[in-house]
């Protein structure tokens, strides 16, 4: 019997018409790109969360502005909560953190690019 909820904060941050992206490269899944983000732990807060993961994968600090998007659901496995926040850079260095293994690139993206990597992703032969 499963116990529990899997958490799951992402960031929506802007800079100049763009936004912050980070690609992924997995063994099962080959490359695919995110929002920056991931998983609470025990004890901790969406925000503190949401603060700790943009900081781990992007070198980022952020203030949160507002909760943005929600979406409750189950597969298989999980039962999950996503949590999307629009987020302002406040301080920090963007740069992929030392540790940080599962991030390959980060960067911000135009609508175009946005737009081209989701349909790469979603329509991939």
């Amino acid at each position: 019997m499963k116990i529990g909820i899997k958490v799951r904060v992402s960031a929506i941050i802007f800079d100049r018409g763009r936004i912050l992206v980070t690609k992924h490269d997995a063994k099962d899944y080959g490359v695919y790109y995110l929002l920056p983000g991931g998983g609470v732990e025990h004890a901790e807060s969406p925000e503190e969360a949401l603060k700790r993961e943009v900081k781990e994968e992007c070198g980022l600090d952020v203030n949160i502005i507002q909760l943005v998007y929600y979406k409750t659901g189950y597969s298989n496995n999980d039962d999950y909560l996503d949590l999307i926040f629009l987020c302002k850079i406040v301080g920090g260095k963007m740069g992929i953190s030392k540790g940080e293994d599962k991030v390959k690139e980060i960067k911000f993206v135009d609508k175009k690019e946005l737009l081209n990597i989701f349909h790469k992703n979603l329509f991939a032969d």
